[in-house]
């Protein structure tokens, strides 16, 4: 795959996306993508073809945000660590065992709404996603305030 390329999307409100990246079209099964959208929204997304077997998803909610995280590999639980970068969190400790869903709800109301997520499994050094951005709530909300 080349380095550095970019794929433009456009999408209208309420409506979404997929696409997908195979991994035999990245160096040595290693992959770096990331997406950027408005208003703060980021992703990044490391790892390997021997990734574990994890599926994360970050949806919004009336006080914040709430964070599953699913291990699909039947025999192998994950010891999953998940990090604020930004804002202060305390990091929490997880242990997923095999085929099961854990989920962790985030009070977002300190940073009025924003969010800066690092998940790392244990034992899987090139694994990582980051997620970053703000809980919409169509309601007037703050400038982030790492910004100030």
């Amino acid at each position: 795959m080349d380095e550095g390329r970019t794929w433009d999307y456009a999408v209208a409100a309420g409506d979404r996306i997929t696409d997908r990246f195979p991994l035999d079209l990245f160096d040595s099964g290693m992959y770096h993508l990331c997406v950027c959208g408005p208003n703060g929204f980021f992703r990044d997304f490391r790892g390997h073809r021997d990734d574990p077997g994890l599926a994360v998803s970050l949806t919004s909610a009336a006080d914040g945000a709430v964070l599953k995280l699913i291990n699909h590999d039947p025999a192998r639980p994950l010891n999953v660590t998940v990090e604020d970068q930004s804002y202060g969190a305390s990091p929490r400790a997880l242990h997923v065992s095999p085929g099961a869903v854990s989920v962790v709800r985030l009070n977002l109301n300190r940073s009025h709404g924003w969010y800066d997520l690092r998940i790392c499994v244990a034992g899987s050094p090139d694994y990582e996603q980051r997620y970053a951005g703000h809980v919409e709530t169509g309601r007037e909300s703050f400038t982030d305030p790492l910004i100030a």
